[in-house]
């Protein structure tokens, strides 16, 4: 016995294929592409002025959205900071598109990738609105609700990488925007040494040009980061200012070793300054604790670290050069205890040997340098 549907399904089944053919032909048509692509380019030269460039323009209904496609969005300058996104969404309001108005309300920024300059101010210039002086916090066009980012990535030309990039931001009625944001990889590869940050988070508020992080976390294996603080001025000049803390345990050396930094950075990129303490525990007793007082400074691709004071009778100081990855320091030895230093557990576990009982007072001053790998 074979199944017949009744006619009336037959015919609607009909209908709605035919209207899904007759919208599909609609929107690909010359007559609708010609305004759409007209009206994806005005809904670009918003949020990135008018420079940029759009390769096609299709209407995803599945996501209630336009889909604008391999969008560029060149720099100021030639050979400066660069945007290209594969996909941006634009998606619409569909209570307010059954009354006849498209009015859009997120963007979706779908593998974007974005080419940054040692310049801060070049990457500033892909975003005119926000370095116009509108006080919007960022590049806020009027119709924007909400920004959401897909497998974003960011390439700078000092070697910093940032892969698998998400997150979104969402306007306020005033306009200032509320981020959260998370990377999966945050990596430094300048000489091919490699650095890498795993599971970068950073929550926070823009404001009349200053993003306050509320909470940065990021790991690099059994080490932490954590901070939060501010950075001023963030479209022209950035000016940091950050509370920032991270600990490591040491356990090739004993499981109740760790070494911890905790401090302030502050500064004007790209010359920012570190002041704060680097603590090495090696015991639940605080007399097997060393806290040791540090500045560090980055300035034109150098990192100096500096001791501030001599602690427990060691003092110090260190430069590295990140394009050729050559460091080179001095370590100042000044009136040390030696029983104190043969009687240490931190010595023992360390280098797997137990002075003998040793009495008496070191004083010295040793150079070093290296280079690349031997980090």
């Amino acid at each position: 016995m074979r199944f017949r549907a009744p006619c009336w399904i037959r015919v609607t089944l009909a209908t709605l294929a035919c209207l899904v053919l007759a919208g599909w032909y609609a929107v690909h048509s010359p007559a609708v592409q010609r305004p759409l692509r007209a009206w994806a380019h005005a809904r670009i030269a918003e949020l990135f002025g008018p420079g940029a460039t759009i390769e096609g323009v299709q209407v995803s209904f599945v996501h209630g959205a336009v889909d604008i496609e391999q969008v560029e969005i060149p720099g100021t300058s030639p050979g400066g900071a660069r945007l290209s996104v594969g996909i941006i969404r634009i998606q619409w309001d569909w209570t307010r598109l059954l009354s006849g108005r498209l009015e859009p309300h997120t963007i979706v920024l779908v593998r974007p990738v974005l080419f940054l300059t040692v310049a801060w101010t070049d990457a500033a210039g892909l975003f005119p609105r926000a370095a116009g002086g509108r006080d919007t916090g960022g590049p806020h066009p009027a119709f924007v609700q909400r920004l959401q980012i897909i497998e974003g990535t960011v390439r700078h030309a000092a070697g910093l990488a940032v892969d698998q990039l998400s997150g979104t931001l969402n306007w306020d009625e005033e306009g200032q925007p509320a981020l959260a944001l998370r990377a999966g990889a945050v990596s430094l590869d300048p000489v091919g040494t490699r650095r890498e940050l795993r599971d970068v988070t950073v929550s926070g508020s823009l404001r009349e040009g200053t993003l306050a992080i509320t909470d940065l976390k990021g790991s690099a294996g059994a080490m932490r980061l954590s901070g939060s603080g501010r950075v001023r001025s963030l479209w022209t000049a950035p000016d940091l200012d950050l509370q920032v803390a991270v600990t490591a345990p040491l356990t090739d050396i004993a499981q109740d070793h760790a070494l911890a930094a905790s401090g302030r950075v502050t500064g004007a990129w790209p010359r920012p300054a570190f002041a704060g303490d680097v603590r090495l525990s090696s015991g639940a007793s605080a007399d097997q604790t060393y806290v040791v007082p540090v500045v560090a400074s980055w300035q034109d691709g150098r990192l100096a670290v500096e001791t501030t004071g001599a602690t427990k009778g060691i003092s110090g100081r260190c430069a590295w050069t990140l394009a050729t990855g050559k460091y080179q320091g001095q370590l100042t030895v000044q009136d040390l205890d030696l029983a104190r230093v043969a009687g240490s557990p931190l010595l023992a576990r360390a280098t797997g040997w137990s002075p003998p009982p040793i009495a008496g007072r070191l004083f010295g001053e040793t150079t070093f340098n290296g280079e690349g790998s031997d980090l």
